[in-house]
C-alpha cells in the first residue's frame, strides 16, 4: 500500500501512516455495505469484528486478514506494523462466532446484526461511523441498556451504580454518560421491578 509522489518515488499510503501513529483509519469499505438490505451471518461476523469481506472466514484466526479501512495484515506485517484493532477484532470475532449458533448462511438487515453484537457486549468499533451515515442512531440505547442490565443482575450483580457503569462501557458509542444510564434505570421503578430478575 504505497502511493506515487510527483517525483516518482513511493510514499507511504495515508492509511499506513495512520496505523504507524496508532490511529484507527476510517472504515470506508462500510459505506456501501451499510446500504445492503441483508448481511449473511458469515459476512456479518467478520464485519462486526472489524474485518473486511476480503478476509476468509476461519476460526480461531481468519485467513488473509483485511480491514475495513483497506489495510491488509500481510502488508502491515512486512512493515513491522500491527493494526490498532487487531487484538480487539480477533477477540470479537471469536466471541461472536461462539455466540452465533445458527447457520452461517442466515441473513438479517445490518442494523439487526449491530444490535445483536451490542447485546452480546461487542459493539462494533465502527458503530459511531455508521451512525454518522444514518439519519438516526442504530438501535435504541435504552432498550439495549435494559437488556444488558438484566443480564448483569442475573449474573449476581445487584449494585445499581456498578451495573450502570458496566452497561455504559458497552454502549459508549451512543454518546451518553453512565449517570444517564443510571438515571434511566431509576426512572419508572425499572430498578425495583428488575432487581430480582431470575
Amino acid at each position: 500500500m504505497t502511493a506515487q509522489t510527483p517525483f516518482g518515488k513511493e510514499a507511504e499510503h495515508p492509511t499506513q501512516a495512520q496505523i504507524r501513529n496508532g490511529e484507527v483509519p476510517r472504515p470506508i469499505q462500510l459505506d456501501k455495505l451499510l446500504k445492503q438490505d441483508q448481511w449473511r451471518a458469515r459476512d456479518a461476523l467478520l464485519l462486526l469484528a472489524g474485518f473486511s469481506l476480503g478476509t476468509q472466514f476461519n476460526k480461531p484466526v481468519p485467513n488473509g486478514i483485511a480491514y475495513l479501512d483497506g489495510a491488509f495484515e500481510s502488508e502491515l506485517n512486512k512493515l513491522g506494523l500491527r493494526h490498532p484493532i487487531h487484538a480487539q477484532a480477533l477477540k470479537a470475532f471469536n466471541e461472536l462466532t461462539d455466540y452465533w449458533t445458527s447457520s452461517l448462511e442466515d441473513q438479517k438487515p445490518p442494523t439487526q446484526w449491530m444490535e445483536w453484537a451490542i447485546q452480546k457486549g461487542y459493539p462494533p468499533y465502527w458503530l459511531e461511523y455508521a451512525n454518522l451515515r444514518n439519519s438516526k442512531p442504530i438501535g435504541d440505547w435504552k432498550k439495549i441498556a435494559e437488556k444488558l442490565a438484566i443480564e448483569l443482575i442475573r449474573s449476581g450483580n445487584r449494585n445499581q451504580e456498578s451495573v450502570a457503569k458496566k452497561v455504559h462501557e458497552q454502549i459508549t458509542s451512543y454518546g451518553i454518560t453512565w449517570t444517564t444510564v443510571k438515571d434511566h434505570l431509576s426512572k419508572n421503578q425499572w430498578w425495583t421491578k428488575n432487581k430480582n430478575a431470575n
